[in-house]
C-alpha cells in the first residue's frame, strides 16, 4: 500500500509537470504564433510601401519625360523666335537703307527744286508789253547751279 501510495504521488507529481510542460509550449507557441503574425504585417505594409514606391517612381520618369520635352519644345520655339528675329532685324536694316534712299532721293528733289527756282527766277519779264519774253540763263550758269 505504502508503494501504491507513493507510485500515485509520482504519477501525479509527474502529470503536473507533463501539464506544466504543456502549459509552457502552448504559451510558447502562442507567443511564437503572434511575433510571426506581425512579421507577416510587417512584410505586408513593406510590400505596400515598395508598391507605393514603384507607383512613384513611375510617376517620377514620366513628369521626367514631359519635363524633357517641355524643354525640347522650349529651346525649338527659342531657335523659332531667334530666327524670326534675325529676320526682322535683317527687314529692319532693309528698310533703314531704303529709307536712307529715299531721304537722299528728297534731298535730290529738293535740291533741283531750289535750281529751277533759281532758274526761273533768272528769267525777266518785260514789263513793257503785254507779252512777256524771258532770257534764259546761259548752259554754263543752270551747270554751275546744279553742281552747287
Amino acid at each position: 500500500a505504502d508503494e501504491v501510495r507513493k507510485l500515485a504521488e509520482r504519477a501525479s507529481g509527474a502529470t503536473r509537470e507533463i501539464g506544466q510542460i504543456i502549459q509552457t509550449t502552448q504559451l510558447e507557441t502562442t507567443q511564437a504564433v503572434s511575433t510571426m503574425q506581425q512579421g507577416v504585417n510587417q512584410v505586408e505594409n513593406g510590400v505596400q510601401q515598395a508598391r507605393k514606391s514603384e507607383q512613384q517612381a513611375i510617376e517620377i520618369q514620366t513628369s521626367t519625360h514631359e519635363l524633357g520635352q517641355s524643354i525640347t519644345s522650349v529651346a525649338s520655339v527659342s531657335e523659332e523666335n531667334s530666327a524670326s528675329a534675325e529676320e526682322v532685324s535683317a527687314a529692319t536694316e532693309e528698310l533703314a537703307a531704303q529709307l536712307e534712299e529715299t531721304v537722299a532721293g528728297t534731298q535730290q528733289l529738293k535740291e533741283m527744286a531750289q535750281q529751277l527756282n533759281e532758274v526761273t527766277r533768272r528769267f525777266k519779264l518785260d514789263n513793257h508789253s503785254s507779252t512777256a519774253t524771258a532770257t534764259p540763263a546761259s548752259p554754263a550758269k543752270l551747270l554751275a547751279l546744279r553742281a552747287a
